[in-house]
């Protein structure tokens, strides 16, 4: 035993844990690595490289190596708190951490030199990169991945105040003092426990893990209420006073990452926070004044320190005797007159280095600081004043002791020594982003907070000059490592975030198979029904919607309201379609074009009053359609008055289409005005709320589209289903949208074909003065080459359905001349169809193409592309 209590702990304050399979008591609350110190346990895992026995090196955030297993996944040691039933265990170790076998790298660690892994395995040829990449990737990582199922909670909370402090030390209190008394809303910000103060809001056991240019601050609370584990803050401040004070470095000498072996204000904090004393004999290392103090206070708080080595006076400590550490060797700085102390703890104390990172990740520069060898923010950034009070120390700038071989370490989390760092510089990489990337220097979680400095220094003697012309890695967010969820909601099986409509739920409690759409968007595939396949769920949602009425939800369609004097014009330009002589309550099939004439996108674009447009667009061009809009109206044409808003997530879309659309809307209680015809808006009121109806859809039957505010959409869906409406999911629209011929973006619109080829050469309007790929689209007119041409497909066999994408022959087979774009069994018309991209293929009315198959080919009639009720009858009644 080693550490020990420097008090007892409380009746009823002590609770059970378990740490590697021991079970041991620690003080409720307390942070684990404070129980497992004062039960003497020093070994807490194994190094990433080398797998060598580590222990506590740290305090708080900034410890290096004592990361644990828990349920919930990797924690440090430093900061998990001990609680009833706690379990934890040592990471990067098999069998245990007290014996593990892949120690064996230690042994060998002179093969494994910084970069090893390029000259060893990548040499020429990279004949054996194949082989021990594998081997790499198993070995690589800490830890293993949470086995507890259940996502961390977490809120979301916005806010804003005048005057943040982030770090509730001395200097942040006086700051939040201050600035109360100036007014304003003052937020105080810190990761541990802050008192009240008088008009200042104060969030404790909160990290402030990023700062972004305007005032933008994200932090997250841990354990705010029984509800939730964290809660994520992003703060708009309009000044900021960072005071997030500074991280102790370490002393550089032989095997000073043995457990024991520490940092002094870790020791000092241990025992005076925790009533823990971290070893029964303490020897310091220490380069400037703090060592001594912070000394004497150990000795103050029962503990015994035998000696203090100071750089200063010539000694230094040259090697850690003993794993767990049982001694220090003293050497002179010339290595003669060498001694031994008998101690269980070095505690080293090489001066402090500021935490800038919160100035950094917004842009603020630095500038070294020679006094106390660091580097300091130079003067304020974007609003925010950085204040750190470091002490006036007078300090020796040196962290290093007299080398006497073995391994001296520079970064403890990513196992790079001193030797690494000379090696990296004497090969060349020599600037500080290579050394970074070449050795692995500050890439582990700690992200190099005590290494970084000593590193800099290091290589700035090699290279001869001072550590302000090394300069400094780019710090980015976060601070600290941070939890995926507490950054984004946890999305299930996707990888990406999900976005889903008001009616998702209704959609998968109706056992509604979910695709995902464009955008990121969930949407309903088909509805089965009574074990019925995708095929079966599709011809009776078909046939709902050609007999009967079906509804669909088209809520993830891009929605858009264009508004101002110059509306019409503006429109005019961005589309190839002229709009601008829309009458009020009337709508047109659009045209966007690529700058190069061929088709970007299409919709419909309704008129409401003379100065307000409502504008739709396919749902997976939504967003990039925002960005045209945008980049015309601001680059293009800034000339003209004119707003863009897009509502595509304020307003549900609920389409009610088939020939009995009318009576179910007549069952559900709504009335379309009498004089709506095909394809004309109105705005009618529907449960109190202001909501639009229009004549339009994607199914060639009596539609009726009704745009409506989210939170009245559930109600609306209900009573059409009660009124025998159908659901109808995006397979069902796809043969639909097929029987008709109606093209779709992501299918046709292939970023090759254009409205011409497409046969929507009736939608641009080319005597217009000008609109986005006007002069492309008019030279291509005058080319006669051939152009692939948007046909229609019958197989001759009518059972058999075309693949989608399959290649379409010339008659010599020589090469293609097309594609399937689009294909389906249609109910209506009882045979499979087909859409392609053909050259040259209106010459090829009636005439027979192949269609490359696995195995074989099929034979396939060019027709014009539309099979049901060409003439659009059905849409108009």
């Amino acid at each position: 035993m080693s550490g020990y209590r420097l008090k007892p702990i409380p009746p009823g304050d002590d609770v059970e844990f378990e740490f590697g399979g021991r079970t041991l008591t620690g003080h409720r609350g307390e942070p684990l690595a404070a129980a497992l110190l004062a039960s003497g346990i020093r070994v807490v895992a194994r190094s990433f490289k080398y797998h060598r026995p580590r222990g506590i090196v740290g305090y708080g955030r900034h410890e290096p190596n004592a990361h644990v297993g828990t349920a919930k996944g990797n924690a440090l040691a430093t900061i998990l708190r001990v609680e009833d039933g706690l379990k934890a265990w040592p990471l990067n170790c098999w069998p245990s951490v007290d014996f593990d076998f892949g120690a064996l790298a230690d042994r060998f660690g002179a093969l494994l030199p910084a970069g090893f892994y390029y000259k060893t395995f990548m040499g020429p040829g990279g004949r054996f990169w194949p082989i021990f990449e594998p081997m790499i990737q198993r070995m690589a990582g800490i830890g293993k991945l949470p086995t507890d199922p259940a996502p961390l909670r977490v809120e979301k909370r916005y806010a804003h105040c005048e005057t943040l402090i982030v770090g509730g030390g001395i200097a942040g209190q006086q700051a939040a003092r201050d600035a109360a008394k100036a007014g304003g809303r003052v937020w105080l910000i810190d990761d541990g426990d802050v008192p009240e103060i008088s008009g200042v809001t104060v969030l404790r056991d909160t990290l402030v893990i990023a700062r972004h240019e305007g005032g933008l601050f994200v932090a997250v609370e841990r354990n705010p209420n029984a509800a939730f584990e964290a809660r994520t803050w992003k703060i708009r401040a309009a000044r900021a006073i960072l005071a997030t004070g500074t991280v102790e470095r370490p002393m550089i000498f032989r095997d000073n990452d043995r457990p024991g072996v520490m940092l002094l204000s870790a020791v000092r904090r241990y025992a005076r926070d925790h009533g823990v004393a971290a070893g029964k004999s303490v020897v310091v290392f220490t380069n400037n004044d703090s060592g001594h103090r912070h000394a004497r206070e150990l000795t103050e708080m029962g503990i015994a320190v035998p000696a203090v080595i100071d750089l200063r006076d010539g000694e230094a400590v040259v090697a850690a005797l003993g794993c767990p550490v049982r001694g220090a060797r003293i050497a002179k700085l010339d290595g003669s007159g060498t001694r031994d102390i008998a101690c269980d703890v070095i505690a080293m104390a090489g001066g402090f280095t500021p935490l800038v990172h919160l100035h950094s990740h917004a842009g603020g520069k630095l500038r070294y600081a020679r006094d106390f060898a660091a580097f300091l923010p130079d003067g304020s950034h974007d609003g925010a004043e950085t204040r750190i009070d470091l002490p006036q120390d007078h300090l020796l700038a040196r962290w290093e002791a007299p080398d006497t071989g073995g391994k001296a370490f520079v970064d403890f989390g990513a196992d790079v020594t001193a030797a690494d760092v000379r090696l990296a510089a004497r090969e060349g990489y020599d600037g500080v982003e290579l050394l970074k990337r070449y050795t692995t220097l500050g890439m582990a979680p700690d992200q190099g907070r005590l290494s970084n400095m000593n590193a800099l220094d290091i290589l700035a003697r090699e290279k001869g000059v001072t550590p302000d012309l090394v300069g400094t890695t780019t710090f980015r967010p976060p601070f600290v490592p941070t939890e995926f969820a507490a950054l984004a909601e946890p999305t299930g099986k996707l990888l990406k975030p999900s976005r889903t409509t008001t009616l998702t739920a209704w959609h998968e409690r109706a056992g509604a198979v979910m695709y995902e759409s464009g955008a990121n968007w969930r949407r309903p595939g088909y509805y089965p029904q009574n074990g019925e396949n995708l095929d079966a769920a599709c011809a009776r949602e078909c046939f709902a919607v050609r007999n009967a009425v079906g509804v669909y939800d088209s809520s993830p369609l891009g929605k858009f309201e264009v508004i101002g004097q110059d509306a019409g014009a503006f429109l005019d330009f961005v589309y190839a379609t002229r709009l601008s002589d829309l009458a009020p309550g009337r709508g047109r099939y659009a045209l966007q074009l690529h700058e190069d004439g061929r088709l970007f996108d299409d919709g419909i674009v309704f008129r409401l009053s003379p100065e307000r447009y409502f504008v739709t667009t396919t749902t997976g061009n939504a967003d990039a359609c925002l960005q045209r809009f945008e980049y015309c109206r601001q680059v293009l044409r800034p000339d003209l008055r004119v707003h863009i808003v897009p509502v595509t997530e304020q307003w549900a879309d609920i389409v009610v289409c088939g020939p009995q659309a009318r009576d179910a809307l007549a069952k559900a209680g709504i009335a379309p005005p009498r004089d709506l015809g095909f394809m004309g808006m109105a705005e009618i009121e529907l449960f109190r709320r202001r909501c639009l109806i229009a004549r339009a859809g994607f199914t060639g039957e009596l539609s009726f589209e009704i745009l409506l505010p989210n939170s009245a959409a559930p109600a609306l869906w209900d009573r059409m289903i009660a009124a025998g409406a159908v659901p109808v999911g995006s397979e069902a629209n796809h043969v639909l949208r097929i029987e008709k011929g109606f093209i779709s973006v992501g299918h046709e619109g292939d970023g090759i074909a254009g409205p011409d080829d497409l046969g929507l050469g009736f939608a641009v309007h080319a005597a217009k003065p000008d609109f986005v790929g006007k002069a492309a689209l008019l030279r291509d007119r005058t080319d006669t080459s051939p152009r692939p041409q948007l046909v229609g497909l019958l197989a001759r066999d009518p059972d058999f359905v075309l693949p989608e994408g399959a290649a379409i022959l010339r008659a010599d087979a020589a090469r293609g001349r097309g594609y399937v774009t689009a294909s389906c069994r249609s109910g209506a018309l009882g045979r499979s169809l087909a859409m392609g991209l053909l050259e040259d293929g209106r010459a090829l009315m009636g005439q027979t193409v192949s269609v490359s198959l696995p195995g074989g080919d099929a034979g396939a009639i060019v027709v014009k592309p539309a099979f049901y009720d060409v003439s659009g009858g059905r849409q108009r009644v």
